[in-house]
């Protein structure tokens, strides 16, 4: 019989280096009136641990928007100085280009983020 030895993997995105134009930020709006209340800029949480929060595949860049609620804030809370109020908001994680041309040109895992705001036309 012979004897195999199984060491774990590290996964081919805990390797990539997380790109200096990528920003994530945590976005609010009251629940009331749906109105934005406030933006809170967020740094030091990688791609791989919020995949991990919000239970998505290691292929998932986290470029999107996500809902975040109670669970997700829990797990959030050991990484930022942040209080949720849920009673009064709605709470939202994203992710946005400092730098849409270089974005654009280099991307993150197949994808780029969007611009922090879009201008109307």
């Amino acid at each position: 019989m012979r004897d195999f030895i199984f060491a774990p993997i590290e996964p081919k995105w805990k390797k990539i280096e997380e790109p200096d134009w990528l920003a994530r930020e945590i976005v609010f709006f009251d629940k009331n009136s749906s109105e934005l209340v406030g933006t809170i800029e967020i740094s030091g949480i990688n791609t791989a641990t919020l995949q991990r929060i919000f239970n998505e595949p290691s292929d998932e860049p986290m470029l999107n928007v996500w809902s975040i609620e109670v669970e997700h804030a829990e797990e959030l809370m050991k990484h930022f100085e942040i209080s949720f109020e849920f009673d009064k908001y709605d709470y939202q994680i994203g992710a946005y280009s400092k730098d849409m041309s270089v974005s654009q040109r280099e991307g993150f895992m197949g994808q780029f983020a969007p611009p922090q705001s879009l201008e109307a036309s």
